[in-house]
């Protein structure tokens, strides 16, 4: 049996492009048994654009995946919208990932959660074991959200006043894979 995985060294190069389309069409060209578990409205509109290059050990490119739905059904008759955006770079020694995540409760507004991150890996995330050395770090914010208007059934939100928010920022040298047992 051969190794499977990338060979260290080769040349890639992965453009790909999916316009603005519906969940819907492009379920229409899964197996029936993905279809059926999904569970996010069919409406919901996705975009993604991935533009990789360089070597299998040294990979540059970018990235971006946008998302557009009603996720939250009844309880708001607003959009919610996340994109995902990032990028990898080598300088030479190490692979440096970057991503930037935002998520609406109005996509109307401006972005309810900011999430920025980024990595410089020992290795390149496309070869085994390539990202278990690494220095990382991770910028959350939760914007100001009125307690009031929140997305809640009417009582859930009833007596909530004034608003909440968060920052979280955390840093760390190597990933740490966690398993949990149970019964």
């Amino acid at each position: 049996a051969g190794r499977r995985g990338l060979a260290s060294g080769r040349e890639l190069s992965l453009k790909l492009d999916v316009e603005k389309r519906t969940l819907g069409e492009l379920l229409e060209l899964l197996p029936a048994e993905i279809q059926k578990k999904v569970r996010v409205p069919p409406s919901t509109e996705l975009e993604a654009h991935v533009d990789l290059g360089g070597r299998s050990d040294a990979p540059e490119g970018s990235f971006r995946v946008e998302a557009r739905t009603r996720a939250l059904g009844p309880l708001s008759a607003k959009r919610q919208r996340v994109t995902l955006e990032g990028k990898i770079r080598h300088d030479g020694k190490r692979s440096n990932v970057t991503a930037a995540i935002r998520a609406w409760l109005d996509d109307r507004n401006e972005p309810a959660v900011t999430i920025d991150a980024g990595a410089k890996l020992a290795g390149s995330p496309l070869l085994p074991g390539g990202a278990k050395e690494a220095d990382w770090e991770l910028h959350a914010v939760v914007a100001p959200q009125k307690l009031d208007a929140l997305p809640l059934p009417p009582e859930r939100r009833q007596g909530l006043s004034g608003a909440a928010s968060a920052r979280i920022d955390l840093s760390g040298g190597q990933f740490v894979l966690l398993e949990a047992e149970g019964d």
